[in-house]
């Protein structure tokens, strides 16, 4: 079911769900307890590198894992590098138990509208059970010359 829904975040961004400025056109997930909220960068400039922001809020008394080995993994397409990009917990922008945050950043080399993919493995917890997660994600960037 998931990988149905990252098919309809490519095809609504590339259909305009991005109405430009970081921010702006971003996709949601909504688990049991937690939200995933992928934000495509604004638009770029060839040999410029650009930043979406990939972001998890738990909820229903949900915390993030801190002890949890945390990881974004993301393939670049052809025009942006690094072709993948790990980035660690201890990478994150924000690693707090309220919120995880992670900003994936690519220097693209090519105009166009270019399709980013990857996942997302965390976990939440309560003080009962813990969740664990390896979640797709995906995001168009638009690149002017």
């Amino acid at each position: 079911m998931w990988r149905e829904a990252a098919i309809l975040v490519i095809l609504v961004l590339a259909v305009g769900g991005c109405k430009g400025g970081e921010g702006a056109g971003g996709t949601t997930k909504k688990g049991d307890n937690y939200t995933i909220t992928v934000t495509p960068p604004g638009p770029g400039k060839k040999g410029q590198p650009v930043s979406a922001v990939v972001q998890v809020l738990p909820h229903n008394g949900f915390k993030i894992n801190l002890e949890y080995p945390t990881k974004l993994t993301a393939k670049a397409p052809a025009g942006a590098a690094p072709a993948d990009l790990v980035l660690r917990a201890k990478q994150a922008t924000a690693m707090l138990e309220h919120e995880l945050k992670f900003r994936p950043t690519f220097t693209v080399s090519t105009a166009g509208t270019l399709s980013f993919s990857g996942k997302l493995k965390f976990s939440v917890c309560t003080d009962q059970l813990c969740h664990f997660h390896d979640e797709a994600i995906a995001w168009d960037t638009r690149v002017k010359d």
